[in-house]
């Protein structure tokens, strides 16, 4: 199993009519997904996480926690390409 990091526009909408995988989807900002990570609030309501280990789980708590980055010169310097899907 696989997992990526990758970079979105938040301010184009959430399409989820294009292979029928998704039902919903919204966006969500950091103090939110830390507050649902944490159970530090109502966020909990409003999604559901996976598990800490599960990739999906990884990549959210990492990006969440600002352990990631996608400061190209920083990704260059890691030997890491930045690719954006269109």
């Amino acid at each position: 199993m696989v997992g990526f990091y990758a970079r979105a526009d938040s301010t184009q909408p959430v399409r989820t009519d294009l292979d029928n995988e998704l039902i919903d989807a919204r966006w969500f900002t950091r103090q939110e997904v830390l507050a649902a990570l944490n159970r530090t609030s109502s966020c909990e309501s409003l999604f559901g996480l996976p598990s800490r280990t599960a990739i999906a789980g990884v990549l959210i708590r990492d990006w969440a926690e600002g352990r990631i980055s996608f400061d190209e010169t920083e990704q260059a310097r890691r030997g890491m390409k930045i690719v954006e899907i269109h």
